[in-house]
């Protein structure tokens, strides 16, 4: 009887393990797929489990800083490309 109760317990700790585990893959599989966006100049993407409080969270924290990073640099260039333009203009 004690075995039974043993391998039961197994079984509930290893499903605990496998769904806590499939959670977190599909989070960062989530956040993979926006910062591949981010990488071909998609900046209109959201960056998902920003307000999550763990190590996922901080990550996709991290990636957002990326983001609004890119969105000022292009903002930049595109100011930098109009002033150049207007200064060679007759």
């Amino acid at each position: 009887m004690g075995s039974a109760v043993c391998i039961r317990g197994d079984h509930i700790d290893w499903s605990i393990g496998l769904t806590t585990m499939h959670r977190v893959l599909s989070r960062l599989g989530r956040i993979t797929h926006a910062m591949t966006r981010l990488a071909r100049n998609d900046t209109t993407t959201a960056i998902p489990s920003r307000d999550d409080r763990d190590e996922v969270g901080a990550m996709a924290r991290a990636v957002e800083v990326f983001k609004n990073n890119a969105i000022q640099l292009i903002a930049e260039r595109s100011s930098s490309s109009s002033s150049i333009a207007g200064s060679t203009s007759p």
